[in-house]
């Protein structure tokens, strides 16, 4: 191999290995997320507790053709994130949250003592910011 070629060939791999690490380095880190596997055209859950006593929620859903389900989702605290990756609803279901403080939906423990908004993030999950009224 000519010598000319050898640094050809260098240069392009030195080329090649700067992009890559500056490929690498703009990717900045993984999401803290869990993957959600919901079906196309849904998302999972994700609840932002702010600052609200709630450790359970009652997640309401109806969907467009009236079929209706609910669920109890347990391991949130006030100040932390939690995701429930097997929970997902579609854009077009109508959604209603139940807080409580008790740890399992308890009736006794239902508080409305918090309001929240609902938005879409980018890995695919339906996020619920809630705060304390």
């Amino acid at each position: 191999m000519s010598r000319s070629l050898r640094r050809r060939l260098t240069g392009a791999l030195g080329v090649t290995a700067i992009a890559l690490a500056s490929l690498t380095l703009t990717a900045g880190p993984a999401s803290a997320a869990p993957n959600c596997n919901s079906p196309v055209f849904t998302a999972c859950v994700k609840i932002v507790n702010q600052n609200v006593d709630a450790y359970s929620w009652r997640i309401n859903v109806t969907r467009p053709n009236g079929k209706k389900w609910n669920r109890c989702l347990t391991g949130n605290q006030p100040h932390k994130t939690t995701y429930w990756k097997n929970v997902w609803f579609s854009n077009s279901d109508r959604v209603s949250m139940t807080a409580y403080r008790g740890k399992n939906c308890e009736g006794w423990s239902q508080t409305d003592k918090w309001r929240g908004e609902w938005s879409q993030t980018t890995d695919q999950y339906h996020m619920l910011v809630a705060y304390r009224r």
